[in-house]
C-alpha cells in the first residue's frame, strides 16, 4: 500500500505536465543526461518527499530508491534555477489574467514591479543559517522576497533570506531591474533613498509611502525650500499635484547602503 504522502506528491506533480517539468529541467541544465533522478522525481522529493529516511522509494515512474546523500548531491545552483523556473510557471497557471486596477492606469509604464515580502518561522535548529527577528518571536525564520511584474504576470525577483534581514536591504537587488519607463511600487519597509536614486538615474519611477524621517525640499525658482507636505496638500484644492521635490535624511535615519 502506498504511503499517504504519495497521494499528495502525485497531485502536486499532476499540476504540471510531465513534459513541462522535464523541459524546464533541461532548459535550466538541471538534467543534462539520463539519470534516475528526473526533474519530476526531484520536484516530488524536495516538496513533499521523505528527506530524512535512510531510503525513499517513489513509484511515480516505476520504483526508484533514493538516499538522502544522492539527493543532497543534486542540490546545486542549477537545481535552484529549475525550481524557480517551475515556480514561475505555477504563478502563471494560477493567475487568471484578471487585473484589479482600472484598465489603462499603468499604460504609461513599460513595466510595473510590485515588491513585497512574507516571513515565517522555522525550527530553532536552523537559527544559525536563518536567524529570527529577535525578541519574543521565533528564534529562526525566513523571508520570501518577491517582485511581481503586473503587466506580464510574471515574477522578476525571488529570494529566500533570513528573517532578520530588513526589506530595505533587499531593495538594492530589486532596483537592479530598473529600466527606462518602469514603475516600482513599494511599501514603507523598502524606503531607501539610495535605492530610489538608482531608479531615477535609470529614468524609471517609484511609488512609496513617505518615511517621516525623510525631509522634503521643494524646488521653487531653482532654489530649495523646506516643504511641509501635509500643509501644502491641505491648502491646494487640485486633485492631482505635480511638484519637483528633493528628499534627504541624516545617514542615521535609514539602514546603510
Amino acid at each position: 500500500m502506498a504511503e499517504p504522502w504519495l497521494s499528495t506528491v502525485e497531485k502536486l506533480t499532476e499540476f504540471f505536465a510531465t513534459d513541462q517539468i522535464e523541459a524546464s529541467a533541461r532548459r535550466t541544465k538541471f538534467v543534462q543526461r539520463a539519470s534516475k533522478i528526473t526533474g519530476k522525481l526531484f520536484l516530488a522529493l524536495v516538496t513533499w518527499g521523505r528527506w530524512s529516511t535512510a531510503k525513499t522509494t517513489v513509484p511515480l515512474e516505476g520504483p526508484v530508491t533514493i538516499t538522502p546523500e544522492a539527493l543532497q548531491q543534486r542540490m546545486t545552483a542549477r537545481a535552484v534555477a529549475f525550481l524557480q523556473d517551475l515556480l514561475q510557471t505555477a504563478f502563471a497557471k494560477l493567475h487568471t489574467g484578471d487585473t484589479i486596477c482600472e484598465e489603462g492606469i499603468f499604460a504609461p509604464f513599460s513595466r510595473v514591479h510590485i515588491a513585497d515580502s512574507t516571513g515565517f518561522g522555522w525550527p530553532e535548529s536552523l537559527a544559525k543559517e536563518f536567524p529570527g527577528a529577535g525578541g519574543s518571536g521565533s528564534k529562526s525564520g525566513a523571508k520570501i522576497q518577491l517582485v511581481w511584474e503586473y503587466k506580464s504576470h510574471t515574477f522578476d525577483h525571488f529570494t529566500l533570506i533570513p528573517w532578520n534581514v530588513p526589506d530595505s536591504k533587499d531593495v538594492d537587488t530589486v532596483v537592479e531591474l530598473a529600466r527606462a519607463g518602469a514603475l516600482f511600487v513599494f511599501d514603507l519597509g523598502y524606503f531607501k533613498l539610495t535605492a530610489f536614486a538608482t531608479i531615477v538615474a535609470a529614468n524609471a519611477y517609484f511609488l512609496s509611502r513617505l518615511n517621516p524621517q525623510a525631509t522634503g525640499r521643494e524646488v521653487v525658482g531653482g532654489r530649495h525650500q523646506r516643504l511641509d507636505l501635509a500643509k501644502s496638500l491641505a491648502a491646494d484644492p487640485r486633485s492631482v499635484i505635480e511638484k519637483a521635490i528633493v528628499l534627504w535624511a541624516p545617514t542615521s535615519a535609514f539602514p546603510p547602503a
